[in-house]
């Protein structure tokens, strides 16, 4: 199966060619390019360097989120349009997912895996072994403090959040800076394990996982609000 797969729930945009679960080709965002300049450019570099056309794909693979409001959005909007242009299938996978499944799980009896969700705060995903991959347990948005104590000699910290200078960082509790960050081939194989023939996803409900509202929506239910005394409570 030919799959593309788009990578944007961070800063660092990137796309990935797999032949089933065999990585072809990656291709970077040029960090010098705005990602919604940038991104559909890469992918046809991408499809060049691998000789295959737009037509030629069976499998889109795209990371929703959490993480980078505006990136999860274009990475989708782009494999929607894609998608549908060429008829084939779209598989939507979880951002704290794709870091996960780079770690072994021999590496600790537990997993934590944060994105910054700024405001001091983190996207975590907590993750135990089963079966040979990790298993989310939980998924939620909690204070960077809080979740920078869920280190213990049991749990591994990872995700692009550990990346940032933070102070008090557990380093010693870190997974490799290499598997922090979420990427493309990771995207396309977590995709292929969770397609199922004759499921088909519906491209235009689908919505990035952002977990809360946000700030441009938050602004705008402020402004929609009742105001004054006579405001119910």
């Amino acid at each position: 199966m030919r799959i593309l797969a788009i990578e944007t729930s961070t800063r660092d945009g990137e796309v990935a060619a797999l032949q089933d679960s065999t990585l072809l080709a990656s291709q970077t965002v040029p960090k010098s390019a705005r990602l919604t300049a940038g991104l559909l450019p890469a992918i046809d570099h991408l499809l060049q360097k691998v000789g295959w056309s737009p037509k030629q794909l069976e499998l889109v693979a795209v990371d929703i989120g959490p993480g980078s409001f505006m990136g999860t959005r274009i990475g989708l909007t782009a494999a929607k349009t894609i998608a549908y242009t060429v008829g084939c299938e779209l598989i939507p996978v979880v951002s704290v997912d794709v870091v996960a499944r780079a770690i072994p799980t021999t590496a600790a009896e537990r997993l934590q895996v944060g994105f910054d969700a700024a405001r001091g705060e983190v996207f975590a995903g907590t993750f135990v072994p089963s079966n040979g991959r990790w298993k989310r347990t939980d998924l939620t948005i909690v204070p960077l403090k809080n979740w920078l104590t869920t280190a213990t000699e049991q749990t591994l910290l990872a995700g692009p959040i550990v990346l940032q200078d933070i102070p008090d960082l557990p380093v010693q509790r870190l997974a490799p800076r290499e598997l922090c960050r979420p990427r493309a081939e990771f995207v396309g194989r977590l995709a292929l394990e969770q397609y199922r023939p004759g499921t088909q996803t519906d491209y235009w409900v689908l919505e990035p996982l952002y977990l809360r509202p946000s700030a441009a929506e938050e602004k705008l239910a402020r402004k929609q609000s009742p105001q004054g005394p006579g405001a119910a409570c």
